[in-house]
């Protein structure tokens, strides 16, 4: 009876194998349900999807704006934002920066616009000018350009204000000093 038993156990399992009740079942099965507050996986028992929650808090998009999942559904944050929590009315800058006489591996500018917080790359070009060209929050910018070295240490930072306007892109020609540092 013993080794009946072991044959039916032992058949019974290469059955659920043959038949795809491993995770062989999963395999090429797209889990996603769209929401961004729920994770996704097969069941490789079933070869079902699930779904389970995310860490309430963790951050979704809403058509208003930047909402929180709170047991699997996003959910309306309440507004903290100086500016709105809407979704920002954007408009464009273009930078030239010159830095001198340093070389530096690269240059960003991290501002508050309107209430948001950016860090935008410049990007260097042929002449050695840095130059950015993005869309930005409009309205008033604070902030400070950085120039960092190959091992990301700061050689020098610039402070600048100025303003977006979100009908024309705005132009900022400027010059960034920047002491070349002793070896």
């Amino acid at each position: 009876m013993n080794s009946y038993l072991s044959f039916l156990t032992l058949g019974l399992g290469l059955f659920a194998t043959a038949c795809g009740a491993t995770s062989m079942r999963c395999d090429g099965l797209g889990c996603d349900d769209g929401n961004a507050c729920t994770a996704e996986s097969c069941n490789p028992q079933t070869g079902l999807c699930q779904s389970t929650p995310v860490s309430d808090g963790t951050s979704c998009r809403l058509d208003t704006g930047i909402g929180a999942c709170e047991a699997g559904v996003c959910t309306a944050v309440p507004c903290v934002r100086p500016g709105g929590c809407g979704f920002p009315t954007m408009g464009s800058v273009e930078v030239a920066l010159q830095v001198a006489p340093a070389s530096p591996a690269e240059v960003l500018l991290e501002a508050t616009c309107a209430g948001w917080v950016i860090t935008a790359r410049f990007f260097i070009q042929e002449d050695g000018s840095w130059r950015l060209a993005g869309p930005i929050p409009s309205g008033a910018c604070t902030g400070q350009f950085v120039a960092n070295d190959e091992a990301g240490k700061t050689l020098c930072t610039s402070e600048i204000t100025f303003d977006v306007d979100p009908s024309a892109p705005t132009q900022i020609d400027t010059q960034m000093a920047c002491p070349i540092a002793a070896p």
